[in-house]
């Protein structure tokens, strides 16, 4: 029955496999054309964009180097203004060193024409142990230690130091060139230092003018135990040779100008004015420092008000010979300090039984 189907179906079948063939054969190149033209629409919108991308990354990268072109001709401006200045700068110094050279080698040529005792001063600055800066005379027996690299009297230095009173006063009484007073304005709140030789007095006030100390109080002039007019003592009562020139100690030929001592004046001699220290009426006196080359005790005497009230550490040199001259023995000294209950001992003995240096402390503290 179905043998009839069948016949001819092969035909049938081959037919339509051809018709279907050939509308998908006409269906391709339209389809093809479409994704085609699509698939270069995509391309070339991707292509825009890329390009647009590229062009402002380019516009960018442009516009830096231009910039740093510019900031490039600014620093090399300024690197060239800089090296011209730092050239005109050492010209500069090159041209003052040349000056100071040529004045040197001057002063040096017409300082090797001078006599000695015409050479002004002979002073130097030179370092001393706690930094400060000191001016001192090379001829000078304490200026050649200085020089040296030497401490001028460490244990004095010590007991200054060991004394300290922030709110406290101090006095030097000899204070020559200032080295102890120094000490002494960095220990204490203010201090009075007192030295009589005109000469050596402008050397101290010039040292704490180095130093910028401002709390010391400078007197040109001595203490003793009431006001009174002093003079250089003679030749005959001093330690050492005093050489003179024009009525002036010539201190260009001095070898020790801190041992040199006065004495009472008589009417008519040049002289320099002394006061007792208690005629100051000072509070808080927390330290008394006494160099006078023999006149030690009566200074204590012209201070004993003050010793009594402040009741301050007290420094005093011994000198036999020298405070002979000023009628003192040194039981004086002890029978004077007992009478205000203090306690002396020896600090430091530089000439047995001769000379030493001793400090006093009240015993009620």
């Amino acid at each position: 029955m179905i043998a009839p189907y069948f016949r001819g179906a092969e035909g049938r079948i081959a037919a339509r496999i051809d018709a279907i063939d050939s509308g998908i054969r006409s269906k391709i190149p339209a389809e093809l054309e479409k994704v085609a033209v699509e698939a270069e629409k995509r391309a070339s919108a991707k292509v825009v964009s890329l390009t647009g991308g590229l062009r402002k990354d380019a516009f960018a990268v442009a516009n830096r180097i231009a910039g740093l072109e510019e900031e490039g001709g600014v620093l090399s401006g300024n690197i060239f203004a800089l090296g011209q200045k730092v050239e005109s700068i050492a010209h500069e110094v090159e041209e003052r060193i040349n000056r100071l050279e040529t004045s040197l080698q001057k002063y040096e040529r017409l300082s090797a024409n001078l006599p000695q005792e015409k050479n002004p001063n002979g002073l130097i600055i030179a370092k001393g142990q706690a930094a400060e800066r000191l001016l001192v005379r090379q001829n000078d027996h304490i200026g050649k230690r200085i020089i040296a690299g030497e401490e001028w009297e460490p244990h004095v230095r010590r007991a200054i130091e060991e004394a300290a009173r922030p709110d406290g006063i101090a006095i030097d009484a000899g204070a020559y060139i200032g080295i102890h007073t120094l000490t002494m304005s960095r220990c204490f709140s203010s201090v009075h230092a007192f030295e009589p030789q005109l000469g050596i007095f402008q050397v101290l006030c010039g040292n704490l003018a180095l130093n910028e100390r401002l709390n010391v109080i400078t007197h040109n002039g001595a203490l003793y135990d009431r006001s009174i007019a002093m003079r250089l003592a003679p030749q005959d009562h001093q330690e050492v040779g005093v050489p003179m020139v024009g009525g002036d100690i010539d201190y260009n030929r001095i070898e020790n100008a801190a041992a040199l001592s006065f004495e009472i004046a008589t009417p008519g001699d040049p002289h320099v004015n002394a006061i007792a220290l208690d005629d100051l009426s000072l509070e808080n006196v927390s330290l008394i420092k006494i160099d006078t080359q023999g006149s030690d005790l009566r200074v204590l005497a012209g201070a004993e008000r003050t010793i009594a009230k402040s009741k301050p550490v007290v420094l005093f040199e011994w000198e036999r010979d020298l405070a002979a001259l000023h009628g003192a023995t040194l039981e004086g000294f002890f029978e004077f300090f007992e009478k205000l209950d203090y306690e002396v001992k020896v600090l430091h003995e530089t000439s047995p039984g001769r000379q030493a240096d001793y400090i006093a402390k009240p015993r009620s503290t």
